[in-house]
Order: C-alpha cells, then structure tokens, then sequence
C-alpha cells in the first residue's frame, strides 16, 4: 500500500488503470466485430452451398438423385427425401428467407417445424440428445420435395494458446513501466 500513498503512486495507478481498461475494451470490440465477420460468412458460404446443393438436384434426373444423395453428407448437409404434403410450414426463419432468395420463385422454401427427427443425433453415448440444427422443406421443379438439414456453426472460440498469454504478459509489463515513467516524471518538478 506504501507505493499507492505517494503522488505519483496514485498517478501510476490511475495511468495503468486507465491504459489496461482502453486496451481490454480495444481488445473487446475487435474480437466481437472478428465474430459477427466470422458469423456472416459462415452464414452467406452455408446458403450459397446449399442454393448449389438444391441447383444440381434439380438439374439431375430424379433416377440420379439418390445416388448424388449418397455423397451429400461430405458436403456438411444432411438432405432426405420429404413428400411435399407432410411439410408443416413454420414462420420462415432467416436462413430459409436467404436461400428462397437465392433460388428465386421458382423454388419454394418453408421452415419446417423443429422436431427431433429433423436432426441428427449427437453419437452412441447419449441416443436421446440431438443436435441442434434447422431444417427447410424445398419444393424442386418437378414437385420433388427435400428436407434440407443445417448444422449449425460450431462456435468459433479458440482455445487460449500459451502464446497469446506470454504476449498478455509483455503487454501489461510495458504499460506498467511506461505508467511508471510517466508518472515519475509528471511528479518529479512537483516534488
């Protein structure tokens, strides 16, 4: 407690405070604005994928279409076959909105409704969990009608790397010693 009862203790306390507080909230909102980047390309490239996904089944024959959908799921998207009937159209969500603009009028897009079919299941440990997921109901030209199957982006947040705190680290050390300075300085001609 002795440094902080000087003057320019308290001058360096208030210094450092503020320098570590503009850098935390620097640091904050660049790593926010990072996320909602990283979040709308994901959004943009998941539509643009499926909006070729929906193209090329609808380009092929209907007698080739299972066999495309035997290679879908290393597309990342999960697609099934879905009578036109059962779909129970739901208040559109965003991404559906996004693809049906995408593929134009011709092709009708709907939300279906979130049920636990709709998704896939988490593995063998837990059979009851699923994962989260949308799932859209997609009318082809021929009146075909898929069940569209998004998962959703995995959280983007990356382990804390030994790296990033060694730099922390060297950070808050040159900002005390320039706080110090500093205030050593602005309180030696009082002094």
């Amino acid at each position: 407690m002795g440094i902080f009862s000087s003057m320019s203790g308290r001058v360096f306390a208030i210094l450092l405070l503020g320098i570590v507080c503009s850098a935390m909230l620097t640091w904050w909102l660049a790593f926010g604005e990072r996320q909602r980047t990283i979040s709308q390309f994901r959004d943009s490239h998941a539509v643009e994928r499926a909006e070729q996904l929906v193209l090329a089944m609808d380009a092929l024959p209907a007698a080739n279409r299972d066999s495309f959908l035997q290679m879908v799921p290393r597309l990342g998207l999960r697609v099934t076959s879905l009578p036109t009937q059962s779909a129970d159209p739901v208040p559109s969500s965003a991404y559906a909105i996004a693809l049906s603009e995408r593929l134009g009028k011709t092709f009708t897009v709907v939300s279906l409704p979130q049920l636990l079919d709709n998704c896939p299941r988490m593995g063998s440990e837990n059979r009851n969990a699923h994962i989260p997921c949308e799932a859209l109901g997609i009318s082809l030209h021929d009146g075909t009608g898929l069940r569209l199957t998004i998962l959703p982006p995995r959280n983007p947040m990356p382990p804390m790397r030994s790296e990033f705190i060694l730099y922390l680290l060297l950070f808050l050390c040159s900002i005390a010693v320039l706080a110090y300075a500093v205030s050593r300085m602005t309180m030696h001609p009082l002094n």
